[in-house]
């Protein structure tokens, strides 16, 4: 019951699809490609998303015991994995997955310590710093989502080569299996917003003012244009950090003649379908961005984060139709928008996009467990 293959660690069971992704792919990845059967992740089992190969949390539900459950699954693995997102920036705190496992290394445990899909960085500070790059000289593997990622471990000594992966949701078109996806009768514009300062402390709040701002306007001004219906996208359905009460908030400031709104979706496979069916997505949210992208559908990303601006660098993103932190001429946007909705075939599809397909399939291919 609690002996396991892989144990993954990541922001697991938080009602966020960019993060249902990696539970996604992770288990598909782990089944089919390691051929590995017991894995399970580091998440209470009900808010884990709804899975192609089914995917288990904590065994027993009794909140005060899933740090004991997290301790026990530890040490009854093989295998300890982070797999996707940012989730090696900092020191670890005696509680971190991480660092329980790396404890039971330094007694000599045969635990093996890896990441696949991950960002590393930024750092707040220099003991950031430091903490991250002796915990990459610990560990046994590492396949990181992003040419920056990579460049950093791979100038610190670490026992491996590191993998030059990609991001894990890269792999969805293929897990689905999804083509020709019928788009809906009505024109339609898929829109995510997230808060970002106003949930961080110390953050710029004047600045995602501003990029709301310039999402309303740009709302506005197609809504003008054309007749379209505006799908918003509920990427995060946290209700303190999540994206409904911004959306509410961009809803009635740019008032559209015809809308809806898709709340959060334990379904990944839905959310996906959704978001591939709308005419073209602009997108705050990174991996509304990377669903869009991979489903060759036309989107903008609003680059509020360094991730964002390393992923459209990565694919080979269209210069032209980069919209940065919301610093973009809304009638030029607009224009290219309205032309993506009348004929997809002007969309110019990022470069590397097959390249990064190839590349996100490494965090398993290039793995061997």
């Amino acid at each position: 019951m609690i002996k396991s293959d892989i144990i993954f660690t990541g922001f697991y069971g938080q009602l966020n699809t960019g993060d249902d992704a990696f539970v996604e792919v992770a288990s598909w990845g782990a089944n089919k490609i390691w051929e590995k059967e017991r894995c399970r992740f580091l998440a209470v089992q009900s808010k884990l998303p709804d899975t192609i190969v089914p995917s288990k949390g904590y065994p027993i539900r009794f909140p005060k015991t899933y740090d004991f459950q997290k301790n026990i699954l530890i040490n009854n693995t093989d295998y300890l994995i982070s797999a996707g997102g940012s989730t090696i920036h900092s020191q670890l705190n005696s509680n971190n997955p991480k660092q329980i496992a790396l404890n039971l290394k330094k007694k000599r445990s045969l635990i093996k310590i890896g990441a696949i899909g991950v960002s590393i960085g930024p750092f707040k500070t220099v003991a950031d710093e430091k903490a991250v790059q002796d915990y990459l000289k610990s560990i046994d593997f590492i396949a990181v989502r992003d040419q920056r990622s990579f460049d950093f471990v791979s100038s610190v000594n670490t026992p491996y080569l590191p993998v030059n992966a990609f991001d894990l949701a890269a792999m969805l078109p293929e897990i689905y299996m999804s083509t020709n996806l019928q788009p809906f009768q009505k024109k339609t514009i898929g829109i995510s917003v997230c808060p970002y300062e106003s949930v961080h402390n110390g953050g710029d709040l004047k600045n995602e003012e501003r990029r709301n701002n310039q999402i309303i306007a740009l709302i506005k001004d197609l809504d003008k244009k054309g007749d379209f219906h505006f799908k918003f996208f509920i990427i995060n359905g946290n209700s303190r950090v999540g994206d409904l009460k911004l959306t509410n908030q961009i809803i009635k400031a740019a008032n559209p003649k015809n809308f809806s709104v898709n709340k959060y979706n334990t379904n990944t496979r839905k959310v996906w379908e959704e978001i591939n069916k709308c005419n073209t997505v602009i997108s705050t949210r990174l991996h509304g961005a990377i669903f869009a992208c991979f489903g060759q559908t036309p989107f903008m990303l609003v680059e509020y984060h360094q991730k964002c601006a390393d992923f459209l660098e990565d694919v080979g993103y269209d210069e032209s139709a980069r919209i940065f932190d919301a610093e973009f001429d809304i009638q030029e946007k607009s224009d290219i928008i309205l032309s993506w909705c009348a004929n997809a075939s002007s969309y110019n599809l990022p470069k590397l996009l097959n390249e990064k397909i190839i590349q996100s399939k490494l965090n398993f291919d290039s793995i061997k467990l």
